[in-house]
């Protein structure tokens, strides 16, 4: 659970911390918001199991 929640915390600062830049042009924008949208489903996916291991171990 430790692992989980300083490899979420990780993320989320790492996340926050993308810079953001002004594209030069649209295929550069494209990839920027591509990023941080990865960052945003590797964010939602460590929530989940994070929420499936803290309810595994209330049943247990």
């Amino acid at each position: 659970m430790k692992k989980l929640l300083s490899l979420l915390s990780l993320l989320t600062i790492s996340g926050s911390a993308v810079p953001t830049t002004i594209a030069a042009s649209p295929y550069q924008k494209e990839q920027t918001i591509r990023v941080k949208d990865k960052h945003k489903v590797l964010f939602l996916k460590l929530m989940e199991l994070t929420f499936q291991q803290n309810n595994k171990s209330k049943i247990n």
